[in-house]
């Protein structure tokens, strides 16, 4: 697609996780290509990836640079090897520069399964999900050495303008780029067309990651968007009707997250066990978990419901 001086070409690939696909996006302009996300490594994925690339910028002009939405595997998962072969900047939001080296840090998954642990995981499952996070390290490797964006300037690289736009929830400082005059918008993985992107209360989240979450829809709700391009699935057209389509969701998941309160206190996950089943893989089992807490916390601190220590677990109960 070709719009105000701007290409974009849509390249989907494979990942190993549920959603099966991730997109990636090539910018191109006068002044040379963009690439927007990576994806993951798979050797499939990179020998697609790389011939992507070496085609669209046959035509578009070389690549400058490299922006991440977000600090999520499915999403940075090539940076370090493209960053290596093309030697050029990797570019994030202020915060998810840091949270891309915090994260994947080695160390990180001791931190994690403490507060999996305190949130009432069983031994065997948060066996599963640390291995889970222990392949991941393997596979993200090398990281790349990340370039904060200027908070409050245009992004330009090659020809192009881009604002940039900070929407917490499904990460911390997640970014969406806005190219004002073709009014075309890459959400990342803040609107997805199909499913209602993970909004999850991780233990680097802010105190309220789904009342952030909420707040950056309205932000997007007021730009003029034409369409929108996300991190999984097909371009967005009605932007605002798939802002109402989440709200709702979010709604009615915080009444049945509530209701399953009304009887004895539970563990968050305990309360992800009946909002989701049993028979999930280690990262469904992880994703259930944080959403959970996610609405537990958003009801929590509107006073809907308290918590309290309970042996070594942190347990919810109604007020």
């Amino acid at each position: 697609m070709s719009a105000a001086g701007l290409t974009i070409r849509r390249i989907t690939l494979p990942v190993p996780f549920p959603l099966k696909t991730a997109n990636v996006y090539l910018l191109g302009a006068p002044g040379g290509t963009i690439l927007v996300d990576t994806a993951f490594y798979t050797r499939d994925a990179w020998e697609r990836l790389r011939s992507a690339v070496t085609a669209f910028t046959a035509d578009r002009g070389p690549l400058r640079a490299i922006v991440l939405t977000h600090h999520h595997p499915d999403h940075i998962g090539m940076a370090g090897r493209l960053q290596e072969r093309y030697g050029v900047p990797v570019l994030a939001s202020p915060g998810e520069a840091k949270l891309i080296a915090q994260v994947w840090a080695p160390s990180t998954d001791r931190q994690h399964a403490g507060f999996y642990r305190l949130h009432g995981m069983p031994a065997i499952i948060l066996d599963s999900v640390t291995r889970e996070h222990a392949g991941l390290l393997s596979a993200l490797a090398p990281l790349p050495r990340v370039d904060a964006i200027t908070a409050g300037r245009p992004l330009a690289v090659g020809g192009l303008e881009f604002a940039p736009l900070i929407t917490p929830g499904h990460s911390p400082a997640h970014l969406c780029l806005w190219h004002a005059p073709s009014g075309i918008l890459l959400v990342g993985d803040h609107l997805l067309p199909r499913i209602t992107p993970n909004i999850g209360w991780h233990p680097y989240s802010g105190p309220d990651p789904l009342d952030d979450f909420l707040v950056a829809l309205g932000a997007v709700e007021r730009l003029p968007v034409r369409k929108a391009y996300p991190g999984h699935g097909a371009p967005i057209g009605d932007v605002r009707a798939r802002i109402t389509e989440l709200r709702v969701h979010h709604a009615e998941r915080l009444r049945a997250t509530r209701a399953l309160l009304d009887g004895d206190a539970l563990t968050g996950y305990q309360v992800a066990e009946r909002l989701f089943g049993s028979d999930l893989s280690p990262q469904q089992v992880r994703f259930a978990v944080v959403e959970t807490l996610a609405h537990l916390e958003y009801l929590r601190r509107r006073g809907d419901v308290a918590t309290e220590r309970r042996h070594r677990h942190v347990v919810y109960r109604r007020r």
